[in-house]
C-alpha cells in the first residue's frame, strides 16, 4: 500500500478526534497513539472506497483527556505514516486560537502560494509568537471555501490541497466549508468528518 493523502485531523472534541488518511489500496485502518512519544494504545477504524477507487480511512481516538499532548501513527498494511504530535482540545473556557484561510485553489502562475503560507507563514509565525509547537499554539484551521480549483479533478485534492497542508493538518484539526470551486462533489464529502449539529437539512 502507498499513502496518497497523509493523515489529517478532523472533528476534535475534548475527549475524541478523528484521524483520516488515504491509500491506493488496503482495507486496514489502524492508529497507534499515546501520551508523549509512547504509542501504547491501538484502535481500529473503517475504510471505504473513494469515488476514484482509492481507500479512505477513518479512525476515531476515543476517551481522550482534555488538553492531553499525544503522538499518533496510522497504518494500512505495509503503509505507515510518520509519527505526529497532537493536542486534545481543553474546552472553550481556556481560550481558543484559530486561523482562517480560503481560496487556496492552485494558480498555475503561482503554484506554491499555499505551501508557502503553511510552511513559511502560519507554522513559523505562530510558533515564534507563542513559543510553542504548532499543535499547542493553534487549536483549529477554518477554511472558508475553494480548497481546489475544480472539485471534480481528483488529483488536485491530493496534490494541491492536502500535500501542501500536511505539516499543519497532521497536527491541527481543520474545518472546511465547500466553496463554488468544490462544485458539490463527492470528494469533499468523502474526505471530511465535520460537525453535524446544523439545522435540519444543513447538518
Amino acid at each position: 500500500e502507498q499513502g496518497v493523502v497523509a493523515p489529517f485531523l478532523q472533528l476534535a472534541t475534548t475527549d475524541s478526534l478523528v484521524v483520516v488518511w488515504e491509500t491506493d489500496t488496503g482495507e486496514e485502518s489502524r492508529v497507534r497513539y499515546g501520551v508523549g512519544a509512547d504509542l501504547n494504545t491501538e484502535v481500529l477504524g473503517s475504510s471505504a472506497v473513494s469515488a476514484d477507487g482509492t481507500r479512505l480511512h477513518r479512525v476515531t481516538l476515543p476517551g481522550l483527556s482534555p488538553g492531553a499532548l499525544l503522538s499518533y501513527q496510522a497504518f494500512t498494511g505495509s503503509y505507515s505514516s510518520t509519527v505526529a504530535p497532537l493536542r486534545v482540545p481543553s474546552g472553550p473556557d481556556t481560550g481558543v486560537r484559530l486561523v482562517g484561510i480560503s481560496d487556496m485553489q492552485q494558480d498555475s502562475s503561482y503554484p506554491y502560494v499555499f505551501a508557502d503560507l503553511v510552511s513559511d507563514g502560519i507554522i513559523p509565525f505562530l510558533e515564534t509568537e507563542t513559543g510553542l509547537p504548532i499543535e499547542r499554539a493553534l487549536h483549529a484551521v477554518l477554511i472558508a471555501g475553494d480548497l481546489v480549483q475544480d472539485g471534480f479533478d481528483y488529483d488536485s485534492w491530493a496534490d494541491t490541497y492536502f500535500a501542501p497542508a500536511a505539516p499543519l493538518y497532521s497536527r491541527v484539526p481543520s474545518y472546511p466549508v465547500p466553496g463554488n470551486h468544490e462544485r458539490d462533489t463527492g470528494f469533499y464529502y468523502d474526505y471530511f468528518v465535520l460537525p453535524d449539529n446544523g439545522t435540519a437539512g444543513y447538518e
